[in-house]
């Protein structure tokens, strides 16, 4: 059974709710989908200097090329699967000025997304 640890500190954000679920289920689905076993996902949402970031990181058997050519649409190596999700996760993320980025390294596979704070997150904050 796959356990989801996270480490959620408080931020605030303004951007589309409907989508940004959907670039957070996409991610998680994807984590969760490489898991075996025991395997764990963790999930991190912090605010540093003027950034807001998700990580998602999991074990995984993918090359980093691999990973790099997922975020293209219609590209996938799972049977079943489209090839859409991980490109819709980065049009999103770029609609709401973000990136997303992947690294597979050593068996593990880290799903960074990167948000600038606005002003008025900035003055809040």
């Amino acid at each position: 059974m796959t356990r989801i640890q996270t480490d959620l500190s408080p931020v605030q954000f303004h951007g589309d709710c409907f989508y940004l679920q959907e670039l957070l289920l996409t991610l998680l689905d994807n984590a969760l989908d490489a898991c075996s076993g025991e395997d764990k996902v963790f999930l991190q949402l912090r605010s540093a200097q003027d950034h807001i970031f998700l990580t998602v990181k999991n074990q995984g058997l993918i090359s980093q090329d691999q990973l790099d050519a997922a975020f293209q649409r219609y590209v996938t190596s799972s049977p079943g699967h489209f090839g859409i999700g991980l490109a819709m996760a980065g049009e999103i993320a770029q609609a709401h000025h973000g990136i997303l980025s992947g690294r597979a390294s050593d068996g593990w596979i880290t799903m960074t997304l990167s948000f600038p704070h606005c002003r008025l997150e900035r003055e809040i904050l």
